[in-house]
This record gives C-alpha cells, structure tokens and sequence, in this order.
C-alpha cells in the first residue's frame, strides 16, 4: 500500500491533503513544515519542507510506504494517521495538524482439502483403510476456528 501526502490550497489559505481525505488549513505562511507517521513499519522520505507562502502548494516533497502484514488483512481495515507540523512565519508559533484516513481491505477465507487413503489396494473383507488429510489456507485471513 503506497501512502501519499500533499499539501493543497483553496482560494485564501494553505491545507494539508493526507490520503487523499479532509482538508487542514493553514494561515498564513508557514516555515519548516515536517510530516509524521503514528504507524510503526511506514516509510517516510522528503522533507522538511523549508518555507511555504499563503497559497502555495507542495505535491512532491513528502511520500510514504506501508508493507501491510498479515495481522493487518486479518482487521480487515487499515487505518492510519499522519501529522503535519510548521512554525507559522507571522506569530512565529508552531502547529500540528492531524489526518486519518481508513482503508477497507477485501477478505477472501478459503480451504482446501487432499484426503489419502493407504493403502492404495484393497483386496479382503476385513482391510483397513487409513487416510491422511492435507487441509491449506489458500485464502488471504488467518483461519483460527478449529477445523474438525
């Protein structure tokens, strides 16, 4: 799962877009601008960003990667927020904006099974046919039910 985060203006001020979702305005120039991830095993790169004037934009400096593991299929949901912060250039006062953004992750349980017998030839009333049973996980979710 790639991560993305932008800075995005409206007609009078500076907004932080992360993921794509709610937007955080800014006033009125701000210097630097650093992002932060809460999700351990995010990748960030770029950054600080050094200066950013009322009604500037920044598409390119930040971007971020997450690998999601097992235990995050399972959930079935990833979510993740991020947390901008910048000194405001007027008051010279420093300010964190936080986003959050969930994404739903498609859960596909499956089961398959390979039943053996042994041995492979009968020839008596009275034989005893022992099987094994192979049963695989094909599907993406951890199955923790018993399987009987």
């Amino acid at each position: 799962m790639c991560l993305r985060y932008f800075v995005k203006t409206s007609s009078t001020s500076i907004g932080l877009e992360i993921f794509g979702r709610g937007v955080v305005f800014l006033r009125p120039a701000w210097t630097g601008i650093t992002l932060a991830d809460t999700i351990g095993g995010v990748t960030l790169s770029g950054g600080p960003i050094a200066s950013l004037a009322s009604g500037a934009s920044d598409s390119t400096t930040f971007t971020g990667t997450y690998t999601l593991t097992q235990t995050d299929v399972d959930a079935g949901t990833f979510t993740n927020t991020a947390t901008v912060t910048g000194q405001c250039t007027a008051s010279g006062c420093p300010v964190s904006f936080p986003d959050s953004d969930t994404q739903p992750l498609t859960l596909n349980p499956a089961l398959s099974i390979v039943k053996t017998a042994s041995p492979l030839i009968y020839a008596a009333v009275g034989d005893v046919i022992s099987y094994s049973y192979l049963v695989t996980n094909t599907g993406n979710v951890t199955i923790s039910q018993p399987i009987t």
